[in-house]
């Protein structure tokens, strides 16, 4: 027989590390990439045949090595035989030849049609063996940098020919392929884009069907034909500790998936799961998860009614409903910490707990305004226990307001901290008025705003023990009824006769003047706020 000259072996490592071990890619794979390249290509026996390094088929007769992939172009079809029966260690290498043997041959083998030339065969294996070779070193490369995962989703759907995005475990996309194309094609993949998560009416939709169940319960890359999505995918369940924690997905658009696309997927999972491990932006915790839609939705990052109003329905909230938000802030903060008091919190009917910025956001759907009366209670009694302080918002007057009423619990607790306000749970209500002092950028400014007679006030109360600018304060705020201040005083009638001249005498005022009163009440809540957060600097 003819063997080829020692001259053209191709020592071709693939220098790929999976679990301390060099990556193999299987026949099959190989045969793809040259098929794409538009040569006439096909793996014969090469289902689970896999190469790591590719040589010229040796003149002496030796032992070959296993996971090598030899070019043997001019070998007869006996002399084939020969060799894969005998000389193969553990029989696990294969053969590149160019025509397909007359002979029956159960060792798996490579057919390139045409390729009648060692060199000319040599060189389109081993460029398709490059490409795979370099795609992967880019993505090792990138899976150490902290956003890697867009250029190792951008690497793979190149590989694939087909979109890529990546999930954490509560759908929030870590990174996508840049598509615009697929965004018009696609509502699902449009969210997931616009929103950045999968949006949770179709997570529901899989829970209740229990598609996700089915889907999170493999190993390795599947695809998917979900009545939820308008095409096929490739799915690989991210794990770590054996917990899911994302998922790597390809869109089948522009071609139909494969077993080797497949088998892509499964070799750049372990590369993605590194560099999720760096990415300062991906939580192991799986949240609820609709969590990504609700902060959304609160913080203002959406505007189009009716997909809030599709989100809404999937968590079965109703837009004419009321609603209150309550924020609730551990006194030690933890991840398990917060997830317990989420549970506590759902235990109302008609509430949703998530965690954002190290708190617990509640969301209260609610019948009546009177059910108020009930949150307050439960919330005093969780913060008790837990030891936590809690700012709850108005009610609201239809659920779709709720944003609304996150931006006043957030704007309580706030004033709360910057007053140093005593108490476990404070109602926006009761602490609504100092909010726009909170804008001032300095103590100086607040006493600038002061009424005269306020600050004069202050200063004779400080100097003489007494308590005229409460007193004031009260009878404003009782409308001047002599008797409701009295008793709000917990005075006698005469007494506050008696103090009210006094103030008038001090400060010559005319409170029958409503711009007057007004000033003098709103100077009285600046000096309120400015005790509070002068007190905080002591």
């Amino acid at each position: 027989m003819r063997l080829l000259n020692k001259k053209f072996v191709l020592n071709a490592q693939i220098y790929i590390v999976k679990d301390g071990s060099v990556m193999r890619f299987s026949l099959r794979l190989i045969a793809e990439r040259l098929h794409d390249k538009g040569f006439r290509a096909l793996a014969v026996n090469g289902r689970d045949a896999f190469v790591r390094k590719v040589r010229l088929l040796p003149e002496e007769d030796q032992v070959l090595e296993p996971d090598t992939l030899y070019i043997c172009v001019g070998v007869s079809d006996g002399a084939i035989v020969d060799v894969a029966n005998n000389s193969c260690e553990n029989g696990n290498c294969s053969f590149a030849i160019a025509h397909v043997p007359e002979r029956s041959w159960r060792m798996p083998y490579l057919v390139v049609e045409g390729e009648e030339g060692a060199s000319s065969l040599l060189n389109a294996v081993a460029d398709a063996i490059d490409e795979l070779e370099g795609s992967f070193n880019r993505m090792n490369e990138l899976a150490w940098q902290g956003d890697g995962l867009t250029g190792i989703v951008e690497e793979l759907s190149r590989l694939v020919g087909n979109s890529a995005y990546i999930v954490d475990s509560s759908f929030k996309v870590m990174a996508i392929t840049n598509d615009p194309d697929l965004e018009e094609m696609s509502v699902n993949w449009m969210n997931a884009a616009k929103h950045g998560y999968l949006s949770y009416d179709v997570i529901a939709n899989l829970i209740r069907s229990n598609e996700l169940h089915n889907i999170e319960s493999t190993s390795v890359a599947t695809i998917v034909d979900s009545e939820f999505f308008y095409v096929p995918f490739a799915n690989y369940n991210l794990r770590q500790e054996g917990k899911v924690q994302g998922h790597l997905f390809v869109v089948q658009m522009y071609k139909s998936i494969t077993e080797c696309d497949l088998e892509l997927v499964n070799l750049v999972a372990p590369i993605v799961l590194r560099a999720l491990r760096v990415d300062p932006a991906f939580q192991m915790r799986r949240g609820p998860l609709y969590e990504h839609f609700v902060i959304d939705w609160l913080t203002g990052g959406l505007r189009d009614q009716a997909y809030i109003q599709s989100q809404l329905d999937a968590l079965s909230f109703n837009a004419s409903d009321l609603s209150i938000v309550a924020i609730v802030r551990l006194s030690i903060d933890s991840d398990f910490r917060r997830e317990h008091l989420a549970r506590l919190l759902e235990d109302r009917q008609g509430c949703r707990a998530v965690s954002h910025d190290g708190q617990v956001i509640a969301l209260f759907q609610l019948k009546r305004h009177k059910e108020k009366d009930a949150v307050l209670r439960k919330m005093k009694s969780i913060c008790r226990s837990q030891q936590c302080r809690a700012a709850v918002s108005d009610v609201q007057d239809s659920f779709l307001d709720t944003p609304r009423a996150y931006r006043q619990a957030r704007e309580a607790l706030r004033i709360s901290d910057a007053m140093k306000i005593d108490g476990d749970v404070i109602a926006y209500g009761d602490v609504a008025a100092y909010q726009p002092y909170l804008n001032f950028a300095s103590v100086e400014e607040l006493d600038a705003f002061c009424h005269p007679a306020v600050n004069a006030l202050r200063e004779h109360d400080r100097t003489h023990a007494a308590q005229l600018l409460p007193t004031l304060s009260a009878f404003l705020k009782n409308d001047r009824d002599v008797l409701a201040t009295a008793a709000a005083l917990y005075v006698h009638r005469n007494t506050l006769t008696y103090r009210i001249k006094r103030i008038l005498e001090l400060c010559p005022l005319d409170l029958d003047d409503f711009n007057v009163r007004h000033r003098l009440l709103e100077s009285i809540l600046v000096s309120e706020y400015y005790d509070g957060i002068t007190a905080s600097m002591i």
